[in-house]
């Protein structure tokens, strides 16, 4: 992976492709399964955004192991703001970076788009569900503040801004219900440190 991203800089299109995507090269063929998303990519996706959707697909989808954001239902002017600010260098991640870096700007608002429209799968957070009595008291508590903020700390709730609700979501502000709760922990920790990085809205 390191020699793989320090060769990246100079890589060319095609080149990436082939190792990526194991295109023309049997030794890089596998046997692991090919998800829909990636056999048929939608009409509006198409050459190095179908690649790309792919490529987003084997961490955002095909793998959920809970360090990956889902992409599937989320703000389109939050998607296109990332994948901005990744390319620009002012989030930073060393393989997101490089991927956003290769897409032209019609592909990232492709790729955008074509996110934003997916439906979402419901995801209930009533904190009933069957988990032992620390795990269940901690999704309460994260249900308390989302819901209520923590006022004596002049924290806001979270759902005012990043819903659900009855007000209008802003094109800005993505959703976190759904997300894995490894993935918005780590999101939290680094917006503390002042290391998460994003669009003007976000840094």
């Amino acid at each position: 992976m390191v020699s793989f991203l320090v060769r990246l800089p100079k890589m060319e299109r095609d080149e990436y492709s082939r190792l990526v995507f194991s295109h023309a090269d049997p030794v890089l063929t596998h046997d692991e399964p090919v998800l829909e998303s990636e056999k048929r990519a939608p009409p509006a996706l198409a050459g190095a955004a179908a690649e790309g959707l792919a490529s987003c697909t084997r961490c955002h989808g095909a793998h959920d192991d809970g360090a990956f954001p889902r992409l599937v239902g989320q703000q389109r002017g939050y998607l296109l703001t990332s994948l901005e600010a990744f390319a620009d260098g002012d989030r930073h991640s060393g393989v997101m970076q490089t991927v956003a870096a290769l897409l032209t700007e019609q592909e990232r608002e492709s790729l955008a788009n074509h996110f934003a429209e997916e439906e979402p799968s419901q995801v209930s957070s009533d904190g009933t569900s069957p988990a032992p009595k620390e795990q269940r008291d901690a999704i309460l508590r994260g249900k308390e503040i989302a819901e209520n903020g923590v006022p004596k700390l002049n924290v806001p709730s979270c759902v005012d801004c990043h819903g659900p609700g009855e007000q209008r979501l802003s094109d800005s502000y993505p959703r976190l219900s759904g997300q894995p709760a490894r993935y918005l922990e780590r999101q939290l920790r680094l917006f503390h440190r002042g290391q998460r990085g994003g669009g003007p809205t976000l840094l």
